[in-house]
Formats: structure tokens, C-alpha cells, sequence
């Protein structure tokens, strides 16, 4: 039999560990103590302060994935000491309340971020409401996020901007405030709808906000809906709006890629074309030509991409001479 006393004196064992009772009753205790002055640390004192990164010349780019919950009074970013004017580009994602305030001040800091992604499901902190300014911020991407997290940012250099639709009253204003204080020239405009985005309310919030990113030449929408098929009115009013109608103001009248995804990972027998695809697609393969009265020029389409192949419903957009189709496959 080995004993507690010889494992504890041995640099090495191999083969199994026997304790008597008295040995088992000691472990407990001082594991216990342990966790005690462990609980202890946490509710006492502030976090560590870890400056390895303050004299990293080279850091640029930051991953932070607090997604698992771990310890919620304790965050990553907030223990680490960090270059702050050096990072151009920051991915931080959390998924528990308390660490919405500490990131919303900490994205202050970051004036030099060319690329955000934030992956936080948590509404921002009501606290927060003071500005944060990102004057250099090129790509924001929001796509796995709650939407309202541009309610607090301003970023005049915007090219790339991927939202999360969630069906509330906030949607529309948060984001239409966040353009009008920004003024930015977008360039590509990304949305993912949930598997459950009620009928209409996706198209009425979407269509709401396009008119004011007029000048944005690529849109990616990735959709979760399955349930109404190539039908689903939802899907169809959004694809029907964007369409060119002569005579009618036209949406996104500088748009020259166009993205459709849909959801797979659990539907992937369910693949199926909107009845409004290929004929959204087709009106805007018009030559270019100026809009309605006072608008801009609008551009041809010249590009789409889709995640499935379904070569009888796409028949009529194949082949044809300067719009490129691609098929591919992703979920989201």
C-alpha cells in the first residue's frame, strides 16, 4: 500500500494511490481551507494587473473570448495592461452581464482600432451612455451581438458594417442615429436574421434603414427562416424592394454584389430559392443609367453569391455576360 505520507516525500509514483480514512479527512480540510482563502482573494482584492503586453512593439491585433461565462468578477481586459493606441484591431467576445460596462469604457481607449468585432448577446450597460468615439474604425461587426451597441459608438471612417436583427422598437433609431452621427460613406452593409425573425418585421426594420446607405456597393444578408420556403413573404417583400422598377426611387442605387445566405447547420434538407431572387437580380442588370429625378447613377449588378445550387430555380442568372455567380457553401 502507498501511503500519503510516501506520495507527498516521492518525486515520481507510478501505480495506484491508497489513503487510510484519517488521510482522506486531512485532504478535505485543507482543500477546503483553500477554497476559502481562494473565495476570499475574489470578493477582497482588486484583479492583478498584467503588463506582458505593455512592451510588445509588434501587438496589434487582440482576441478575447470570455464567451464561457468564467469568472464574473474578474474580466480578461480588464486585468490586462495594454497598449491601447497600438491595437488596430480587437475581436473580444463575453456572454455574462457584468462585463458590459468595463468593455464599453475600455472601447474608449482604443482610438486607433481600424477593425471591431464584439460577440456580446448583453444590451450595453444604461451608464454607458457618454460617446465612444473610433475615429479611425473602418470595419464594425456587430453580427454576433445585440444591435444597440451602436447606440454609443460614432465612426466617421466606416466602410464595413455587420448588424444582428433583433425584432424591438430600437432597432431602426439606434441604428439610424448611429449613421447620421457618423456620417460615414459605407461601402458593405452585412445583416443575419435569427431562425426565429418574425414575418414582416425583417423586411419593415431592414427596408427602413437602407435609404440612409445609399452609397454602399455590396449587401450580405444571411437568413435563418425556413419555415415559409421560397414563399416566406418576409424574405420576398426585402427582395422585391430592392428590385429596379423604372420610374420608382431604387434602393442602394450604387449596389454591385449581392450575398444571400441561409441557414444549414440544422436545415440543411430545406435549401430552397426565394420566389423574388431571380428577379431582384435580373431587373438589376439594367445598364447604367441615372436614377430617379436628383439621385445618383445606379450601378449594375455584377456579382452574386449564394450558399446553395439550385440550378432550375438560378437557370435564368446563369451565364449571363458580366454577372459573376458563386456558390458557397456556409452557416452561420
Amino acid at each position: 500500500m502507498i501511503t500519503m505520507t510516501h506520495y507527498l516525500s516521492g518525486s515520481r509514483l507510478d501505480g495506484q494511490i491508497q489513503l487510510e480514512n484519517s488521510e482522506i479527512c486531512f485532504l478535505r480540510t485543507r482543500l477546503f481551507e483553500a477554497e476559502t482563502q481562494v473565495q476570499s482573494l475574489d470578493e477582497e482584492l482588486e484583479p492583478p494587473e498584467i503588463h506582458v503586453f505593455t512592451k510588445a512593439p509588434r501587438l496589434g491585433q487582440l482576441r478575447i473570448d470570455e464567451a464561457d461565462g468564467g469568472n464574473q468578477g474578474v474580466t480578461i481586459l480588464g486585468s490586462l495592461v495594454l497598449p491601447w493606441n497600438q491595437l488596430t484591431d480587437l475581436h473580444a467576445a463575453f456572454d455574462y452581464a457584468s462585463a458590459r460596462s468595463l468593455y464599453m469604457d475600455m472601447f474608449a481607449r482604443f482610438k486607433n482600432l481600424v477593425y471591431l468585432t464584439l460577440s456580446s448577446m448583453h444590451t450595453p450597460s444604461a451608464s454607458n451612455d457618454h460617446p465612444i468615439i473610433m475615429p479611425n474604425l473602418k470595419s464594425l461587426d456587430l453580427s454576433s451581438a445585440h444591435p444597440s451597441y451602436v447606440r454609443h459608438i460614432t465612426a466617421p471612417v466606416l466602410e464595413h458594417l455587420a448588424l444582428y436583427y433583433l425584432d424591438n422598437q430600437s432597432f431602426v433609431a439606434d441604428v439610424l442615429s448611429f449613421h447620421n452621427r457618423s456620417s460615414t460613406a459605407l461601402l458593405s452593409l452585412a445583416i443575419t436574421a435569427p431562425l426565429y425573425a418574425g414575418s414582416h418585421f425583417l423586411s419593415k426594420s431592414f427596408l427602413a434603414i437602407l435609404p440612409a446607405f445609399f452609397t454602399v456597393k455590396l449587401l450580405k444578408m444571411f437568413y435563418g427562416k425556413v419555415e415559409y420556403a421560397c414563399d416566406d413573404p418576409d424574405i420576398n417583400a426585402t427582395l422585391k424592394a430592392l428590385s429596379y422598377v423604372e420610374g420608382r426611387s431604387i434602393l442602394l442605387p450604387n449596389l454591385v454584389s449581392f450575398e444571400y445566405h441561409q441557414n444549414w447547420r440544422y436545415h440543411r434538407d430545406s435549401r430552397y430559392c426565394p420566389l423574388e431572387l431571380v428577379p431582384m437580380v435580373l431587373s438589376r442588370r439594367i445598364p447604367n443609367q441615372p436614377a430617379a429625378t436628383g439621385e445618383t447613377r445606379i450601378q449594375r449588378l455584377q456579382k452574386v453569391v449564394l450558399d446553395f445550387r439550385l440550378e432550375e430555380e438560378t437557370k435564368q442568372i446563369v451565364g449571363i455576360p458580366g454577372l459573376e455567380l458563386v456558390y458557397s457553401e456556409r452557416n452561420f
